[in-house]
């Protein structure tokens, strides 16, 4: 396919998305001493790589669909 993007990335849900993300998190440590500030930074920035990879995934298919349409 156009730039070596196939179904596959088409067939990822959000789901999918979220458990991919959230597996490279490190667990936030519970007896921690510096206060709860680890765990709702991990949360935003899990959310945060989610919705980068979302919108980049939507920039891919608008180009690829504008490419496959020109021709």
């Amino acid at each position: 396919m156009l730039l070596g993007i196939g179904p596959d990335l088409e067939l990822m849900t959000t789901m999918e998305l979220t458990s991919i993300t959230y597996l490279g998190l490190p667990k936030p440590a519970t007896s921690s001493s510096s206060g709860a500030l680890p765990g709702p930074i991990l949360a935003y920035l899990g959310h945060l790589v989610i919705f980068l990879s979302l919108a980049c995934v939507c920039i891919l298919e608008m180009i690829v669909g504008a490419m496959h349409n020109r021709g």
